[in-house]
């Protein structure tokens, strides 16, 4: 595929490998997985309805923008 790339003039450009500290959305992912979790498991323990729907919104809901501000900082920092 190198020799292709060379013949016809093309120089290609490889991607990083992926790295999830890099990604602020993997730490808010994170912190929603928990919230959800944290739900279902309440849920299970007092024999209460689950509602799948409504848990993913409350769990985003629990997400507030200094954390968001914070994740976006430490990935800057795994950056850099």
């Amino acid at each position: 595929m190198k020799q292709m790339y060379t013949r016809l003039g093309i120089t290609p450009l490889y991607n990083v490998p992926y790295t999830p500290s890099t990604n602020p959305i993997e730490y808010c992912f994170s912190q929603v997985k928990h919230h959800f979790k944290s739900k279902r498991l309440s849920c299970l323990v007092n024999d209460e309805t689950f509602n799948v729907t409504d848990a993913i919104r409350d769990a985003f809901d629990q997400i507030q923008p200094q954390q968001v501000r914070n994740d976006v900082r430490h990935s800057f920092i795994e950056l850099t």
